[in-house]
């Protein structure tokens, strides 16, 4: 049986947040690797949204300035309340205006990097990292190899 969170063990919750505008490939590629997973290991998927509106396309700058987005994902983005919290692309750009990466370690997309780390100066921005833990493979085929099997999280990735 591979390491890490057993199939007898209790499931592990994800929360994946989506918002206006939000690019398919940021989530959907993530799901794709937390679904296969799942079929080895206990997973609970919870897609998280402020609204069961049905969402268009606005700009990531447009978000920004959303008072109630940046409420919700401060009080359901809370750091102290998650065992990990992780961010594609400018998603970072959300977490650091809403305070979630206050004190923290942080990197966003380097092509919007400039904008996103002129949101806020509490969160120290580390700008060649592709994400600031590992720059070893795809974030999130290394978030699962870490919290689950390595070899099993390389093949779904392969």
């Amino acid at each position: 049986m591979p390491s890490g969170n057993s199939s007898s063990s209790k499931p592990r919750t994800v929360g994946i947040v989506v918002f206006p505008g939000f690019a398919g490939l940021d989530v959907f590629g993530p799901l794709a690797f937390i679904t296969m997973l799942s079929t080895s290991y206990p997973i609970n998927l919870t897609i998280i949204a402020r609204t069961l509106d049905p969402y268009g396309t606005r700009s990531i700058v447009d978000q920004n300035t959303d008072p109630s987005l940046l409420t919700f994902l401060r009080e359901r983005a809370n750091p102290s309340k998650l065992e990990y919290l992780l961010s594609v692309c400018t998603g970072a750009s959300l977490l650091a205006k809403a305070g979630n990466l206050n004190g923290r370690r942080a990197t966003t997309n380097k092509f919007s990097y400039s904008w996103v780390t002129s949101i806020t100066s509490n969160v120290t921005w580390v700008p060649v990292a592709r994400w600031v833990e590992d720059e070893r493979m795809d974030l999130i085929v290394y978030w699962l190899s870490k919290l689950y099997c390595a070899s099993l999280a390389e093949r779904y990735a392969n």
